[in-house]
């Protein structure tokens, strides 16, 4: 599974994975640090800003109804995503979130909660290491479209988790190398959490939350 926007163009001199010993296996860990709170947090208040406005109060975007019932989706805990229908789905969102909630904040949360804020977290990390503290600069991951779970768990108390748990095809990096991996040995594992608040009479405001709980992980075993 690729996700879809532009890859960053930006070449690094210090790449783990162009050195002559990128074989075997190796654990990436992603910086998570304030430099990627800021980036992603920006990312996503842009996204809400340019696709919100007082016309689409109360409505979900379109690439959020593409991902309703082919991602899973809660509210509070409780999983409103059903496989392959939409309309159940739907329902069940408004039916968990409430009228008001819904109006208030669905326009906004679906401008970025869809699989295409996986590339925005990507994007947003400076780099990755591995556990001999080498720099990886990576601009995405593939992944493997069978064996792959997204969890986007809305709690209205203003918390968004974004959980990933996936096998890995290859990885691209910022330079557009794409280095194979074997898929069946190769995982992402990544949680993101967020805080949501609305803004009176406005769209609302997200802000990437800086804890421990925040990771992502990247354990890649390489053709050879």
């Amino acid at each position: 599974m690729f996700f879809s926007k532009k890859i960053s163009s930006t070449n690094t001199q210090n790449n783990g994975i162009n050195s002559p010993d990128y074989f075997g296996s190796k654990t990436l860990t992603a910086i998570l640090d304030k430099g990627f709170a800021q980036k992603f947090s920006i990312a996503i208040n842009n996204l809400i800003v340019n696709e919100t406005s007082i016309d689409t109060r109360g409505l979900m975007s379109g690439s959020m109804q593409a991902d309703l019932s082919r991602m899973d989706y809660y509210i509070d805990d409780y999983r409103v995503s059903t496989p392959g229908d939409f309309e159940s789905s739907y329902q069940n969102f408004i039916n968990h979130g409430g009228e008001q909630w819904t109006h208030d904040y669905v326009d906004s949360i679906s401008a970025f909660l869809h699989q295409g804020v996986f590339v925005d977290i990507f994007e947003s990390i400076p780099y990755w290491e591995d556990s001999s503290g080498c720099r990886w600069d990576i601009s995405m991951a593939s992944l493997h479209r069978s064996n792959c779970s997204n969890v986007f768990n809305i709690n209205k108390s203003g918390i968004i988790e974004i959980r990933s748990q996936s096998q890995v095809n290859n990885v691209i990096l910022k330079n557009h190398d794409i280095v194979a991996t074997n898929n069946l040995k190769s995982t992402l594992s990544l949680h993101i959490s967020l805080i949501i608040m609305k803004i009176i009479g406005s769209h609302c405001l997200v802000i990437a939350d800086d804890n421990l709980a925040n990771r992502a992980t990247l354990q890649l075993d390489f053709k050879v």
